[in-house]
């Protein structure tokens, strides 16, 4: 969840990373609502998932968040 610009307009961009890091054919995640927020759901479930694996998606969340965040009104 990113915050900062109030509820409705942080789960918008929270919905435009998750959108994008699906997009990019990294990874597949899926999403949750949790007290009534937008929230990013990442479950790992394969054996094969390597610690790089979790630090790779971590950088490209970061990424994301980031380029969403610049381009904000």
């Amino acid at each position: 969840m990113i915050t900062g610009a109030g509820p409705e307009a942080d789960d918008a961009a929270t919905r435009e990373v998750l959108t994008r890091v699906n997009a990019s054919g990294a990874a597949f995640l899926t999403h949750t609502v949790t007290g009534g927020r937008y929230v990013i759901r990442v479950a790992i479930g394969a054996v094969t998932t390597r610690p790089e694996d979790v630090d790779q998606l971590w950088d490209r969340l970061r990424a994301e968040v980031a380029s969403v965040l610049r381009s904000r009104p």
